[in-house]
Protein backbone atom coordinates (compact mmCIF):
# COMPACT_ATOMS: atom_id res chain seq x y z
CA UNK A 1 0.00 0.00 0.00
CA UNK A 2 1.16 3.53 -1.06
CA UNK A 3 1.17 5.98 1.52
CA UNK A 4 -0.04 9.90 0.76
CA UNK A 5 2.76 12.28 1.02
CA UNK A 6 2.93 14.23 4.11
CA UNK A 7 1.93 17.85 3.16
CA UNK A 8 3.83 21.02 4.48
CA UNK A 9 1.79 24.02 5.13
CA UNK A 10 3.70 27.20 5.93
CA UNK A 11 6.45 25.28 4.59
CA UNK A 12 9.75 27.42 5.32
CA UNK A 13 12.82 27.14 2.97
CA UNK A 14 15.00 27.68 6.13
CA UNK A 15 13.42 24.04 7.49
CA UNK A 16 14.99 21.92 4.23
CA UNK A 17 17.66 23.64 2.84
CA UNK A 18 21.70 22.92 4.20
CA UNK A 19 22.84 25.30 6.58
CA UNK A 20 25.74 26.27 4.33
CA UNK A 21 22.72 27.02 1.32
CA UNK A 22 21.43 29.20 3.83
CA UNK A 23 24.00 31.28 4.79
CA UNK A 24 25.02 31.46 0.79
CA UNK A 25 21.47 33.13 0.40
CA UNK A 26 22.08 35.21 2.94
CA UNK A 27 25.29 36.56 1.87
CA UNK A 28 23.86 37.52 -1.71
CA UNK A 29 20.50 38.81 -0.28
CA UNK A 30 23.13 41.33 2.19
CA UNK A 31 25.00 42.81 -1.27
CA UNK A 32 23.41 46.27 -2.00
CA UNK A 33 21.11 46.37 -4.91
CA UNK A 34 22.37 42.60 -6.14
CA UNK A 35 19.01 41.19 -6.11
CA UNK A 36 17.18 43.95 -7.79
CA UNK A 37 19.67 44.38 -10.44
CA UNK A 38 19.75 40.69 -11.27
CA UNK A 39 15.93 40.64 -11.34
CA UNK A 40 15.97 42.93 -13.67
CA UNK A 41 18.38 41.76 -15.78
CA UNK A 42 16.81 38.40 -16.01
CA UNK A 43 13.25 39.39 -16.60
CA UNK A 44 13.82 41.81 -18.83
CA UNK A 45 17.04 39.49 -20.76
CA UNK A 46 17.67 35.85 -20.15
CA UNK A 47 13.63 35.04 -18.77
CA UNK A 48 12.06 36.55 -21.69
CA UNK A 49 14.11 34.45 -24.18
CA UNK A 50 13.89 31.49 -22.72
CA UNK A 51 10.33 31.61 -22.12
CA UNK A 52 10.04 32.42 -26.15
CA UNK A 53 12.17 29.07 -26.64
CA UNK A 54 10.20 26.92 -24.76
CA UNK A 55 7.02 28.44 -26.42
CA UNK A 56 8.25 27.47 -29.76
CA UNK A 57 10.56 24.20 -29.03
CA UNK A 58 8.84 22.98 -25.80
CA UNK A 59 5.42 21.22 -24.67
CA UNK A 60 3.54 23.51 -21.57
CA UNK A 61 1.68 21.27 -19.14
CA UNK A 62 -1.36 22.05 -17.65
CA UNK A 63 -4.88 20.80 -16.60
CA UNK A 64 -5.81 20.00 -20.23
CA UNK A 65 -2.31 19.12 -21.44
CA UNK A 66 0.00 16.55 -20.14
CA UNK A 67 -2.71 16.05 -17.35
CA UNK A 68 -0.91 12.91 -16.02
CA UNK A 69 2.52 14.78 -15.52
CA UNK A 70 0.64 18.15 -14.61
CA UNK A 71 -1.40 16.51 -11.45
CA UNK A 72 2.30 15.14 -10.30
CA UNK A 73 3.53 18.88 -10.64
CA UNK A 74 0.65 20.39 -8.69
CA UNK A 75 0.95 17.75 -5.73
CA UNK A 76 4.67 18.41 -5.44
CA UNK A 77 3.55 21.66 -5.28
CA UNK A 78 1.06 21.53 -2.48
CA UNK A 79 3.71 19.28 -0.40
CA UNK A 80 6.06 21.88 -0.46
CA UNK A 81 3.13 24.98 -0.08
CA UNK A 82 4.16 26.74 -3.06
CA UNK A 83 1.33 28.65 -3.40
CA UNK A 84 2.23 30.56 -6.90
CA UNK A 85 3.10 27.57 -9.97
CA UNK A 86 5.81 28.39 -12.26
CA UNK A 87 5.17 27.19 -15.70
CA UNK A 88 5.73 23.69 -17.03
CA UNK A 89 7.39 22.16 -20.11
CA UNK A 90 8.73 19.21 -21.78
CA UNK A 91 11.15 19.49 -23.94
CA UNK A 92 11.42 16.45 -26.46
CA UNK A 93 15.27 16.29 -26.52
CA UNK A 94 15.71 12.60 -24.98
CA UNK A 95 18.38 13.36 -22.28
CA UNK A 96 18.08 12.63 -18.72
CA UNK A 97 17.64 16.25 -17.45
CA UNK A 98 15.37 18.68 -15.49
CA UNK A 99 16.18 22.27 -14.79
CA UNK A 100 14.20 25.10 -12.76
CA UNK A 101 14.90 28.73 -14.64
CA UNK A 102 13.99 32.27 -13.53
CA UNK A 103 13.81 34.96 -10.71
CA UNK A 104 10.49 37.16 -11.48
CA UNK A 105 8.97 34.23 -13.50
CA UNK A 106 9.79 30.90 -12.99
CA UNK A 107 10.15 27.92 -15.17
CA UNK A 108 10.40 24.13 -14.93
CA UNK A 109 11.31 22.16 -17.56
CA UNK A 110 11.68 18.19 -17.97
CA UNK A 111 13.66 15.81 -20.77
CA UNK A 112 11.68 13.38 -22.33
CA UNK A 113 14.39 11.29 -21.99
CA UNK A 114 14.22 11.97 -17.92
CA UNK A 115 10.46 10.82 -18.17
CA UNK A 116 10.78 7.47 -19.73
CA UNK A 117 13.55 6.32 -17.59
CA UNK A 118 12.55 7.39 -14.18
CA UNK A 119 9.62 5.65 -12.33
CA UNK A 120 6.55 7.63 -10.98
CA UNK A 121 8.21 8.04 -7.43
CA UNK A 122 11.52 8.97 -8.70
CA UNK A 123 9.65 11.72 -11.11
CA UNK A 124 7.90 13.03 -8.50
CA UNK A 125 11.07 13.34 -6.37
CA UNK A 126 12.71 15.13 -9.35
CA UNK A 127 9.90 17.66 -9.62
CA UNK A 128 9.68 18.28 -5.92
CA UNK A 129 13.66 18.84 -6.26
CA UNK A 130 13.34 21.69 -8.93
CA UNK A 131 10.55 23.16 -7.37
CA UNK A 132 12.66 23.36 -4.31
CA UNK A 133 14.80 25.05 -5.90
CA UNK A 134 11.85 27.75 -6.87
CA UNK A 135 10.68 27.65 -3.35
CA UNK A 136 14.52 28.66 -2.37
CA UNK A 137 14.92 31.01 -4.54
CA UNK A 138 18.02 29.59 -5.95
CA UNK A 139 18.23 31.49 -9.23
CA UNK A 140 19.51 34.32 -7.62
Amino acid sequence: MVEEPRMFPGLSPAAFQHHLDVQATANLRSVPLLAPLLTVISSSLFERQMRLASIANTVRLGPNQGRSLYRKFERAADILDLPDLPEIYVSNQYVINAYAFGIKNYQITLFSGLIDALTEDELMAVIGHELGHVKCEHML
